[in-house]
């Protein structure tokens, strides 16, 4: 129990802060049955892993994707992977206090919001988020359903050519 009465202070007193709205209001929702229990909690203790701007960007996000849009969340290649059908996106803290916040298929994404970034890539494409008063809510909000409605009705396919 002190595992999720920690989450919970830690939600709270972002609050109390005014850092962001409503979500880290809302972040007394955070303690959820998890399909994998372990899993999860590997995921949750993850941002704790970092300074205090990399670990209240990264709880944030992790809030508004596994809370508000219900996505699964995993570690996979020792960072937070999130996921319905197949991977959607991917949290990966960088070293210069930023928190690297990018879409598995985001070359299939419209960018209408042009906050994503290619960094020479032919898939993944990204934001770096630098401050937590400086998150883009709603349009960050609308490139994760735009992801997550790609995910929802086209089926991904490995673009990889098959050894014979």
């Amino acid at each position: 129990m002190l595992y999720f009465e920690a989450k919970f202070n830690e939600c709270s007193r972002l609050a109390e802060d005014g850092s962001r709205d409503h979500l880290l209001v809302n972040c007394k929702r955070t303690v959820q049955p998890y399909h994998n229990e372990k899993s999860m909690m590997e995921v949750e203790d993850y941002p704790y892993k970092f300074g205090d701007s990399q670990r209240e960007i990264m709880l944030f996000v992790h809030h508004l994707l596994v809370n508000e849009l219900n996505l699964t969340a995993k570690i996979r290649f020792n960072i937070p992977f999130y996921f319905r059908k197949s991977w959607i996106c991917y949290l990966n803290p960088g070293k210069k206090n930023t928190v690297e916040f990018a879409f598995i298929r985001g070359n299939e994404l419209s960018n209408s919001q042009k906050l994503l970034d290619s960094k020479g890539r032919k898939q993944v494409w990204s934001i770096e988020l630098t401050k937590l008063s400086n998150i883009p809510v709603k349009e960050l909000t609308e490139i994760i359903q735009e992801a997550m409605l790609l995910d929802e009705i086209v089926p991904y396919a490995s673009k990889r050519k098959k050894l014979k």
